[in-house]
């Protein structure tokens, strides 16, 4: 599925130049994105990575920035590692000092 949406991209790339073509691929895409089926799919390789970068952070005790990380990953939802991420970040949630905690640029 991952390389149907590479080969979107293609398309878009190689047809630029035609505005109604790269318009009308591009809305498509958009709108395939959106669809949960894909999404899951689409988004899991990022929620995957800002789990695993989040998971770090909390090893280090360096829970403000493993709540702010596991926040984005959740975002990505309905992607199974941003479903982990949001309850993890639900739990630390729970604790005023972390939601308080600043972050950083």
């Amino acid at each position: 599925m991952v390389q149907a949406f590479q080969d979107y991209d293609e398309v878009v790339s190689k047809y630029a130049n035609v505005p109604a073509v790269k318009r009308e691929v591009t809305a498509h895409v958009a709108r395939q994105r959106k669809k949960p089926q894909y999404a899951a799919v689409l988004n899991e390789a990022q929620a995957q990575r800002l789990l695993e970068l989040a998971q770090g952070h909390e090893q280090r005790q360096e829970l403000c920035c493993a709540y702010w990380v596991y926040q984005d990953a959740a975002r990505l939802v309905p992607a199974p590692s941003a479903l982990q991420a949001r309850q993890r970040f639900e739990t630390l949630a729970a604790d005023p000092e972390t939601v308080r905690a600043p972050r950083l640029p």
